[in-house]
């Protein structure tokens, strides 16, 4: 799926969700798919890097969107803490819930563990389903220089997150989506002055 004014938007916010993150790699690409879950959809607890190339430099966002009022029940996102055992990653016990409400986004690191609760749909209708642009952004290498301080957390969520990918290959998502080039983002688009 490709569309010039909601990938506008993403390059908008992309600078200020990175410097809440701390995030510093180049964004460059993104790839973004339709999803609808009715009655009983869910996705179970895994990470997005058979999504992207590069999960140390990736972002994931989820945007909602559905009918209101709210047609589904369900359908919440729960990203998980990360738990090293035996020098492997698993899903913690603890994660954070996310309600899937309308007009709203979320961005998290392509390499957290994370899964879609199931939905209820009691009127089956297509209309009442949970409706989702979820996104994968991937991009270059992280920055260098003086300001640029080792991407450890992020490298550390690639290294757990390789363990759970299947696919070696993201050019292209199971479904035929293509990754697209993101446009520059908007002016005032960060927290505090630019860094140089």
């Amino acid at each position: 799926m490709t569309s010039e004014v909601f990938s506008a938007h993403l390059a908008d916010c992309l600078p200020l969700v990175q410097e809440v993150l701390g995030h510093r790699a180049a964004l460059a690409q993104s790839l973004t798919v339709l999803t609808a879950h009715g009655e009983g959809g869910h996705f179970g607890i895994h990470t997005d890097a058979s999504r992207v190339r590069d999960v140390s430099t990736a972002l994931s966002a989820v945007y909602y969107l559905h009918r209101t009022p709210r047609g589904f029940g369900g359908g919440q996102l729960r990203l998980y803490d990360t738990v090293v055992d035996g020098g492997r990653a698993r899903p913690g016990e603890s994660y954070r819930t996310i309600d899937p409400e309308h007009d709203t986004i979320v961005f998290f690191p392509s390499g957290a563990f994370h899964e879609v609760v199931p939905s209820t749909c009691p009127s089956g209708r297509f209309s009442d389903h949970r409706f989702t642009l979820t996104t994968w952004i991937s991009g270059g290498e992280p920055a260098v220089g003086p300001d640029a301080h080792p991407p450890y957390v992020w490298q550390w969520l690639a290294d757990a997150a390789e363990g759970t990918r299947p696919l070696h290959d993201a050019r292209e998502d199971h479904d035929g989506a293509r990754p697209v080039a993101l446009p520059p983002p908007g002016p005032d688009t960060r927290l505090g002055p630019p860094r140089t």
